[in-house]
């Protein structure tokens, strides 16, 4: 037994009740078995009470039982006792049959929830019952099968979960677009590329017009759906290899790998041009007047780092700006 246990009452065995045995009989251990067959071999296991927060199992501790749920509920804890429980042990369920299987440490902690009596079952009590019913070793294998499954649902789900993470911590929540985050990466990586094949690469910095003007006429919600058009027609316009981010506010950053200045340049006039006639559906039917966006454009030098090439683009934006807007600069 593990020394972390404590029992309610220490050194007591407790008998089993007729309740007891209606919930061993539905147990999944001995599911479809006759207890009168076994009755004298479960009739010389423990019965056990423990107190909640027992610890039943512990982490890297040996454990030589198989255990039957009586009464009370116990938590499966992974990594601490404190964390969340991984699952739930109820009446019924069995726990301990992998340890006892293959030898090794417990993998968690099992501890009670409530008041609790478990039906200790030994491992020298455990083969004695396989060789009289195998069905209990049937049993055994359903139960191993279960866990294994409820394991890969939890990895798929936990995969899932940490896709969904990344996804969100890398993605603008309003347009869909790629955040500045992901852009820091991504770009740097294309830059890479481009310089090890010696190929040019081009870094577009877009803005929207007088967009605080578009806020205080039209509101927010306005300004959000101004938005979403807009990284809509970059979306629809830019190549496959184009990389498309927010960059933050109403600026949006892309990256053009193997794209001169002169290639890049009829790209932008192409995406101007694309969203100062797209429209953009409001309230009621209204549609909100169109927009402009001015552009600035850097090409990559030998040895650039990100950093100054989007802030070589950036000027090149303000000198957009400068010029009356609605217009590209180099």
């Amino acid at each position: 037994m593990n020394a972390n246990i404590n029992y309610c009452n220490s050194g007591v065995n407790f008998s089993l009740n007729a309740h007891d045995f209606v919930v061993i009989e539905k147990s999944r251990l001995f599911r479809d078995i006759s207890l009168e067959s076994i009755e004298y071999l479960l009739n010389i296991c423990q019965v056990i009470e423990f107190s909640p927060g027992n610890q039943v199992l512990s982490l890297n501790k040996f454990n030589s039982c198989i255990y039957i749920v009586l009464t009370g509920h116990l938590g499966v804890h992974l990594e601490k006792p404190d964390s969340m429980p991984h699952i739930v042990f109820e009446e019924g369920d069995c726990f301990g049959e992998m340890s006892i299987i293959d030898g090794k440490p417990v993998s968690a902690y099992v501890i009670a929830k409530n008041h609790c009596r478990l039906l200790m079952i030994h491992q020298e009590a455990l083969w004695s019952l396989i060789n009289v019913s195998h069905g209990v070793a049937r049993n055994i294998l359903y139960v191993l099968a279960g866990r294994i499954r409820f394991d890969n649902e939890s990895l798929i789900t936990g995969s899932k979960k940490q896709e969904e993470s990344e996804r969100e911590a890398y993605t603008d929540g309003l347009t869909g677009l790629h955040n500045r985050r992901w852009l820091s990466d991504s770009f740097k990586r294309q830059m890479q590329r481009c310089e090890r094949s010696n190929l040019p690469c081009t870094v577009v910095m877009l803005d929207i017009d007088h967009f605080k003007e578009i806020n205080d006429r039209h509101g927010h919600i306005a300004g959000d759906r101004i938005l979403c058009t807009v990284a809509q027609v970059l979306l629809n316009t830019m190549r496959p290899a184009d990389l498309i981010s927010r960059y933050g506010g109403e600026e949006f950053a892309l990256c053009l790998p193997d794209t001169s200045k002169k290639d890049c340049s009829l790209i932008a006039e192409r995406l101007r041009a694309a969203i100062a006639g797209a429209e953009t559906p409001f309230e009621e039917g209204r549609v909100l007047p169109a927009v402009t966006v001015s552009i600035g454009i850097a090409q990559m030098e030998p040895g650039q780092t990100l950093d100054t090439l989007i802030s070589n683009a950036d000027s090149a934006l303000y000198r957009a700006k400068a010029k009356g807007r609605n217009c590209i600069s180099e």
